[in-house]
């Protein structure tokens, strides 16, 4: 992130025009406001203070710049000297450490400007490209959050790191204007797009743009060499330009991007756009926000993933069996019985569940939750102390009930984690207004939720124990520990093929498959109890 030396005076020693012709491009939407479109700027992702310097330059009154490392934001602070304290001598500039998404949804304000410019670097994100603090940004539902949160002459601004990007925003914001009753020829005219190999910008409008201010815009991009075959200019058409001579000939390219121009005037859909493209240009929402996922199809490195770990748990299951593990203990008489199939499948059912309820409610949670660190710190801290909890409680109920209360609370986690599926987010929207009611219940929920989890897993190692299994058991732990690992490869494929709510529901599911293979138990084991 850019930290720019400055000596805090406006504009002597860095002007508007010189930090343009350094192609920030996130710089360019501003010369087409006008002082009412300028009282109040959102900056989200400020990083080392580049976006407020250019509102600064450009005369917006008010900035709030929402940073989510504090770590960032302290290290511009420090070198005040440096960047003219762009942070701390400003009245002007009010700095929050918070996640971004969350800042906005407890928002009451409307923003003449709200700018994200690069607000996902890249060394945040795995390898694969799939960030977990930042990903809410960019989705469905957070475009029509911006669009909520502008004046009626608001604008949004938004810079990405490529040019793939800059198509698949667009698409997204596509999404968000077709939620609000508005079609693609409408909200291209609110839409212009800055080609710029340095960082892309796709500028949303909250109304339209007119056609003078369009021919504006196209001019001044031509004069700043922001064009190429991503640009989009409303009631621009599609325009050549002759970049050389070759021996055949002069050679030329588009200056706008073709599908731009063609979703404007409503040859083509969004769906034909992303059908036709190489890369995975589907919106994003808040249930499958991988904004990232560029390459189609799931991730090789998570399919691999998948199938080893796959591997390695039926080797688990398997091996032992075969190799004369299928032997018990009666008091301290040995006795040849086999060890029933619903015992190993049990405990593979609760360790792919437990992960599949667990890393799904953490996603979605920390959507509602603000900075993230705080988020995982209080969802995992909440979900093991219920989990505890219910291991403790779980040593009360009877000999005799043990396999009747493994059933009731795996059917009782199975309902939880459908009615969470159908109302966590309409039950967490109501409470946005407040910061601390979310985490309040968050924390509520995966107590009560964990508390029922906790319960299946120390009762069957009781079954086990009283049916005279318990050489079993370090089995049993083996082969949970290998389902936890493959339930959580499986929770991130689901989630990107079918969602987080899809993924929540399956984990219910084999809940109820845990309850179910509770009446594999034979009757024979069954009457082994001790009374």
């Amino acid at each position: 992130t850019s930290m720019y030396r400055w000596d805090g005076s406006v504009p002597d020693t860095i002007s508007f025009h010189s930090m343009t012709k350094k192609h920030f491009s996130g710089m360019f939407p501003f010369a087409f406001l006008d002082d009412k479109q300028k009282d109040q700027a959102l900056i989200i992702g400020p990083g080392g203070g580049r976006d407020v310097l250019a509102s600064l330059l450009a005369g917006v009154k008010e900035i709030i710049a929402v940073e989510v490392n504090p770590d960032l934001v302290d290290m511009v602070k420090l070198h005040e000297d440096f960047n003219g304290g762009i942070y701390t001598r400003f009245g002007n500039v009010r700095i929050v450490v918070d996640e971004g998404r969350s800042f906005l949804k407890r928002s009451p304000h409307q923003y003449d400007i709200i700018m994200l410019s690069l607000p996902v670097t890249e060394s945040s994100r795995s390898v694969e490209g799939y960030a977990l603090t930042e990903q809410f940004l960019f989705t469905r539902e957070s475009f029509r959050e911006y669009l909520a949160h502008l004046t009626p002459e608001g604008t949004l601004i938004i810079g990405a790191h490529n040019r793939m990007e800059s198509v698949k925003l667009l698409t997204t914001a596509l999404g968000a204007f077709e939620d609000l009753g508005t079609t693609v020829p409408e909200a291209m005219r609110q839409i212009y797009v800055v080609d710029s190999p340095e960082m892309p910008v796709v500028v949303v409008q909250n109304k339209a743009i007119d056609s003078t201010a369009a021919k504006e815009i196209h001019r001044a991009l031509l004069q700043a060499r922001f064009y190429g075959q991503k640009s989009y200019v409303p009631y621009i058409g599609q325009q050549i330009q002759v970049v050389g001579r070759t021996e055949a000939g002069h050679s030329a390219q588009r200056m706008m991007n073709q599908n731009m121009v063609d979703l404007a005037q409503g040859k083509i859909s969004v769906t034909d756009l992303v059908r036709a493209a190489s890369a995975d240009l589907e919106t994003a929402t808040d249930d499958r926000p991988f904004f990232f996922k560029f390459n189609r199809g799931a991730p090789r490195a998570l399919i691999w993933l998948f199938w080893l770990s796959g591997l390695l748990l039926a080797i688990v299951i398997a091996v032992p069996g075969l190799s004369g593990h299928r032997r018990g203990q009666t008091g301290g008489t040995k006795k040849r019985h086999s060890l029933s199939w619903a015992i190993p499948l049990l405990f593979t059912g609760l360790g792919i569940g437990f992960m599949l309820v667990e890393i799904t409610l953490f996603q979605r949670l920390i959507l509602y939750l603000g900075h993230p660190t705080f988020a995982f710190a209080l969802l995992l801290s909440s979900l093991l102390f219920g989990a505890g909890l219910g291991s403790f409680a779980s040593g009360t109920v009877p000999i005799q009930r043990l396999t009747h209360a493994i059933r009731m609370s795996s059917t009782g986690i199975a309902v939880a984690a459908l009615l969470v599926a159908s109302f966590l987010t309409p039950v967490f929207d109501l409470l946005q207004g407040s910061k601390l009611l979310p985490a309040v219940a968050a924390a509520l929920l995966l107590v009560l939720l964990g508390f029922a989890m906790g319960f299946p897993f120390p009762l069957a190692i009781r079954f086990m124990k009283q049916t005279g299994f318990q050489n079993h058991i370090p089995w049993m732990w083996g082969i949970n520990g290998l389902s936890s690992v493959f339930g959580s490869v499986l929770a991130m494929l689901a989630s990107i093929s079918v969602g987080y709510a899809a993924t929540l529901v399956l984990g219910g599911v084999v809940y109820v498959g845990v309850a179910l293979s509770t009446l594999g138990f034979r009757r024979e084991l069954m009457g082994r109890l001790s009374p």
